[in-house]
């Protein structure tokens, strides 16, 4: 019983203050669903898609989409352009892995949550592979442009730094007597360690050489450095944050109470070492008075010069011309294709070896763009991809269900494994005159753009 109770006062709030969270879902259409817990490009092949049990001969590549989050994702499918999906094409994309991206429904104040960068739940998002009878689905195009001569270098990108971890969790605010409140609160969420007071916590730790490498130093705009703390006892906090040596934060808060630091730092700042330094201020040791990190995340511009990394993050600033010029210096290939995919602008585009150095021609439509750099040995295989739920392949359309009956008395709740027993009951309500309809929790989850992933 209090199993159930625990899963309804999870989905409720998710329900109750989403916006048309399943708009996405055509109930017509069949949707197959597989885990993703890692960001990066993954491939479908047509062994993959067979194993399923999808009828791929029949199967129109231009009617493929996936969705993630609620939304459809660009997607690159080689060989879609003869209207069959043949035994040596793939369906290839950016799968990103779950995070604190829809904690926030559930705090009365969104700006209460801890760590943005980290489910307090699961780092599992399911995706939804569907097709329908459309050819003008989201696409990632295919850039080829070798003309490196016509347009312009660009400079330099910005790189960030993010420092964080699932390790910890705290429970959020307290009541009077020390439990915890049995809404969700302030500062509630994953961190990365406490720092006792008269402590200090150093990022990056141990020392990363040249963590902040190859600065770009006379980038037009700021970089940024943010950082997240949380009182995990009910005493004074007195905080110090130094970006090096540069004092950015000094305050003090009290008990449980969370604290943003938010610093613009101009170009010129930067250095190829960049620390940064939490202190916890107290004239003595006290084990009982702790500080919470949740995250340190850092901006900063830099070269083009990638110091033997095999892949790369990239957010590339707009150019003056219709497309950016990128020579990139020491990336390790890997002995393997190369190539950068926009992914905010949704381009695969080829990144062309020439002495020693990759130029790649990115299409600029005035935006930054969000790139992703790496070689084809990286590409990782989807394997286990299943219908939305064990009974098919499409979703249930509840509200719609309950419009047919003119309303319910019973609504029942539940997990998949119980799906037989709660159907049982309802059916016995139903001969009772009441009028019942069972919701199965995993298939709902899937509905609204979270997957089953989202509950541990």
């Amino acid at each position: 019983m209090i199993r159930k109770l625990v899963c309804l006062i999870i989905l409720l709030p998710l329900l109750a203050n989403s916006q048309s969270p399943n708009d996405w879902i055509n109930y017509d259409q069949n949707y197959f669903k597989f885990p993703i817990s890692n960001d990066g490009i993954y491939r479908i092949s047509f062994e993959a898609l067979v194993n399923a049990g999808i009828n791929v001969t029949e199967l129109d590549p231009e009617n493929i989409q996936i969705f993630a989050k609620g939304k459809e994702i660009p997607i690159y499918i080689q060989g879609d352009s003869d209207g069959s999906f043949d035994s040596k094409d793939f369906i290839e994309f950016y799968g990103e892995k779950n995070t604190g991206w829809y904690d926030h429904v559930l705090f009365s104040d969104s700006s209460h949550v801890l760590n943005p960068y980290i489910s307090m739940f699961s780092d599992t998002l399911y995706h939804f592979l569907t097709w329908n009878s459309s050819t003008s689905n989201l696409r990632m195009k295919n850039e080829v442009d070798l003309n490196f001569n016509a347009y312009p270098q660009s400079n330099f990108f910005w790189d960030e730094i993010l420092y964080t971890s699932k390790s910890q969790f705290n429970a959020g605010g307290k009541t009077p007597v020390g439990y915890s409140l049995p809404e969700y609160s302030d500062g509630e969420g994953r961190y990365i360690e406490a720092v006792f007071a008269s402590r200090q916590a150093q990022y990056p730790w141990p020392v990363e050489p040249s963590n902040t490498s190859n600065v770009y130093k006379s980038a037009p705009d700021d970089g940024w450095v943010k950082v997240k703390l949380v009182g995990l006892t009910p005493n004074e906090h007195s905080i110090q944050v130094k970006l090096n040596d540069s004092l950015i934060y000094n305050d003090t808060k009290s008990n449980y109470a969370s604290a943003t630091v938010n610093c613009q730092v101009p170009s010129d700042f930067w250095e190829d070492q960049t620390d940064v330094l939490v202190k916890h201020i107290s004239t003595e040791l006290n084990f009982n008075n702790k500080l919470g990190i949740a995250y340190v995340h850092l901006r900063y511009p830099k070269l083009y010069n990638l110091n033997g990394e095999s892949n790369a993050t990239m957010y590339i600033p707009p150019g003056p011309e219709s497309k950016d010029l990128l020579v990139i210096q020491n990336f390790n290939n890997l002995s393997s294709t190369v190539r950068l995919y926009d992914l905010t602008n949704g381009y695969r585009v080829h990144a062309q070896p020439l002495s020693g150095k990759f130029y790649a021609l990115v299409p600029n439509k005035g935006n930054e763009r969000k790139c992703y750099l790496m070689t084809e040995s990286g590409i990782k295989n989807i394997s286990n991809i299943v219908p939305v739920s064990q009974e098919s392949s499409k979703f249930i359309n509840y509200q719609d269900a309950i419009i047919k009956k003119g309303g319910i008395d019973y609504l029942l709740v539940t997990g998949h494994d119980l799906l037989k027993s709660a159907n049982e009951y309802s059916e016995y309500r139903e001969s009772k005159g009441l009028k019942s309809i069972v919701f199965d929790m995993d298939h709902t989850m899937s509905a609204h753009h979270c997957g089953p992933g989202l509950l541990m």
